[in-house]
């Protein structure tokens, strides 16, 4: 059985790559932040049972990562979809209000950057 390991798996399109895996008999490795709404992901884990393991993870944080990484060691991924990522506080297009070029919010930028990139890289490495 292949397995797929996803980031930010608990809506859009991380959720929906969960799923498809799922429905194609791969096993998934689905992780999201503390604070994310579970609920869809939690009728995914219903229905697939053993075959969705879901954990808590913040790819900010080094210490999730990690301890995630040493929680699944033993499983053998087939393909990481680093799917974790935000645009800001605000989704599209009312973001775009922080995201100019003219009026630029550093802190958030920052953030972003965290997230997407370092986070994302983050991920790899661990896994």
């Amino acid at each position: 059985m292949m397995t797929a390991l996803v980031t930010g798996a608990t809506q859009g399109i991380g959720l929906e790559h969960a799923r498809q895996f799922l429905d194609r008999g791969w096993r998934v490795l689905a992780t999201c932040r503390k604070d994310s709404p579970r609920q869809d992901l939690e009728i995914l884990a219903a229905r697939f049972r053993s075959a969705l393991r879901i954990r808590e993870m913040d790819v900010t944080s080094g210490s999730d990562v990690a301890a995630s990484a040493a929680a699944w060691s033993g499983e053998a991924i087939d393909v990481l979809l680093n799917n974790a990522g935000t645009f800001g506080p605000s989704g599209a297009p009312e973001g775009m209000a922080y995201q100019g070029l003219d009026h630029m919010d550093y802190a958030i930028w920052r953030q972003i950057l965290e997230v997407n990139l370092l986070g994302a890289f983050r991920v790899a490495v661990a896994f």
